[in-house]
């Protein structure tokens, strides 16, 4: 194994160090040397926004209930919570499921409008109640783990 990395990493590195352009791991062209000192432009900020919208809102939802868990809450509730949510998606997914797809459906089939006032409403609930969040982030990993483990199960992924 050794000796394979002796061959291979020095080329791995020659091959990407005299790349003019820089390249993400699917292979499509990010931004040029130039393009990257002088930064992104706003257009560019804006379509990577439309195009990520739910993971950037998700990103700013957890990190604005982790921020003010500290200030009004504490973080041993928001643990309580996770874990809270965790087991009662857990011992009910059945119930869960059906649910959450729900919401998701009527929440996405909003107008834009509506969504943006949806999605502030969620960050004053992650400012002010911000163990809810963690219950519901509790409730869907939980779920999600339940999903998993049948998945790999049914498709060969356990030798009992």
């Amino acid at each position: 194994m050794l000796h394979y990395l002796e061959i291979c990493l020095p080329k791995f590195v020659q091959i990407f160090t005299l790349r003019k352009k820089a390249f993400s791991f699917e292979g499509e062209v990010i931004m040029d040397e130039e393009k990257k000192k002088e930064g992104m432009s706003v257009k560019e900020i804006e379509g990577y926004a439309k195009k990520n919208r739910f993971e950037l809102f998700f990103c700013l939802l957890i990190v604005v209930a982790s921020l003010f868990t500290f200030v009004f809450w504490g973080p041993v509730l928001s643990v309580f919570c996770l874990g809270a949510g965790g087991v009662v998606s857990t011992l009910m997914h059945s119930k869960v499921e059906p649910f959450a797809k729900k919401m998701a459906g009527t929440l996405l089939n909003k107008q834009g409008t509506t969504q943006m006032i949806l999605g502030i409403v969620a960050l004053i609930v992650a400012i002010f109640v911000a163990p809810v969040v963690f219950f519901l982030i509790g409730v869907h990993a939980g779920k999600s783990m339940v999903h998993l483990a049948r998945d790999s199960s049914s498709a060969g992924g356990t030798s009992s």
